[in-house]
């Protein structure tokens, strides 16, 4: 199970978050982030493989998601390290974004998921 990314809805963000598991002591699983997550717990919890291949959009872009970003380190930005408060809408961690294939629009890239629409 540690080799599949999983993905659930954060409660604290709000935003879907793509990480590993891992079998703890106990014989449970884990989520391998900060502050781990029993598996159990977590309602949502999903294989990635459920989401790739999806098709998404943003703006006038539609593409398809092929990838995802498991580990959890914050991205360097304007505002990380100057000690002010920040609001969610400015963080942003690598377990937040997945990559897409742009069917029609730019190459592939890295992007939020959170930013993107899916559709059929």
């Amino acid at each position: 199970m540690n080799n599949n990314p999983h993905y659930y809805k954060n409660l604290t963000s709000g935003r879907e978050v793509f990480v590993f598991l891992e079998l703890g002591k106990n014989g449970d699983y884990w989520t391998v982030e900060p502050m781990s997550v029993k598996a159990s717990s977590v309602e949502d919890l999903k294989p990635f493989s459920e989401l790739k291949g999806k098709k998404v959009r943003l703006g006038n872009c539609e593409g398809v998601v092929v990838g995802c970003h498991p580990d959890h380190y914050q991205l360097d930005g304007k505002y990380h390290g100057e000690g002010k408060y920040l609001t969610h809408g400015q963080l942003l961690n690598m377990n937040h974004l997945v990559r897409v294939y742009w069917t029609k629009g730019v190459a592939q890239v890295w992007q939020p998921f959170y930013k993107l629409t899916l559709y059929d």
